[in-house]
């Protein structure tokens, strides 16, 4: 089977049955995709320990990160084995398992209906066991901009990069990008967390520019078609810009909107967009629709390689 093919039935597999959200927290699926990031906290804590000095601290995330490597790659060539057996069937159930497009809609679409309802605690809720470990304290624009930033950075780091990992190297390619993304966002801090943060941006430097001219395309489907100004101003950020900022970045002036800001986990305090920061469901709905035909476009594309 084709690489191509192989992702598109993939991507169409998820997204039909990798939910509703709500059915996979009962059944505890979610609970065990969330072990391998728990087991990462667990050796952060037990390496990270702040008496130590900051060389040594240093040379610890050196050491998981390239383990983490190593064991990444040879699941990933273990993996592959099993595929020669099946036809490459069984890449097709990795990658649908490991490419979130239906988890991603599926939290959007809760938290536009969870502030829709006025429901600011079941939105907050809605964040237990992510990124954002400051869920508690959010309001409501806050709530609606991490769903659109959360919409933004699952396209580009946990869909196109490994999409763009397993058709360079297979499943140790999407391995790899998983493992890496995991370790940038569960070990955050300090000297131990400085090879997780250069490795995760090397990974994700060309995904991230890629995402960027995908939703510049997307603008097209927006009633304002401004292709012409999005593309001019993502272009003058692609050059520096981190790939998470400009994964927002990159949403925000599509979508007119204003992300990023203090209460933002990807942003560094940045405020990113040309437009309001008072974001309400109804952006919310915008955003899930661009998401959609984001995917719309790479199952294109991947059409035409076959």
């Amino acid at each position: 089977m084709d690489s191509a093919f192989i992702i598109i039935c993939a991507l169409i597999l998820n997204a039909l049955v990798a939910g509703p959200r709500a059915l996979y927290e009962n059944l505890g699926i979610f609970n065990f995709l969330r072990w391998p990031a728990r087991k990462l906290r667990e050796v952060e804590r037990k390496l990270n320990r702040e008496h130590r000095p900051e060389s040594e601290l240093e040379m610890r995330g050196y050491i998981v990160l390239a383990a983490g490597i190593c064991a990444a790659i040879a699941i990933g060539w273990l993996l592959q084995g099993v595929t020669l057996a099946t036809n490459k069937l069984f890449d097709v159930l990795v990658l649908a398992l490991l490419l979130p497009v239906r988890p991603a809609l599926d939290f959007a679409i809760s938290a536009q209906k969870m502030l829709a309802q006025k429901n600011i605690q079941a939105a907050r809720d809605l964040f237990a066991h992510t990124i954002w470990r400051h869920h508690a304290v959010m309001d409501e624009y806050s709530l609606a901009r991490a769903a659109i930033e959360t919409l933004a950075v699952s396209f580009a780091e946990r869909i196109l990069c490994p999409i763009i990992g397993y058709m360079i190297l297979g499943l140790p390619g999407v391995l790899l990008c998983v493992f890496i993304t995991m370790l940038h966002d569960t070990v955050s801090t300090g000297s131990f967390s400085k090879a997780a943060k250069q490795a995760y941006v090397f990974l994700h430097w060309v995904p991230s520019r890629i995402a960027a001219c995908l939703w510049i395309l997307v603008s097209l489907f927006m009633p304002e078609n401004r292709i012409r100004q999005v593309a001019h101003e993502l272009w003058l950020l692609m050059q520096e810009t981190p790939p998470q900022v400009l994964s927002l970045a990159a949403a925000g002036h599509v979508l007119k909107l204003s992300l990023g800001g203090p209460a933002s986990v990807y942003s560094g305090g940045k405020w990113l967009g040309n437009g309001t920061p008072k974001i309400h469901p109804s952006h919310i709905g915008k955003a899930i629709y661009l998401f959609g035909m984001l995917h719309l476009i790479i199952v294109l594309m991947l059409g035409l390689m076959l």
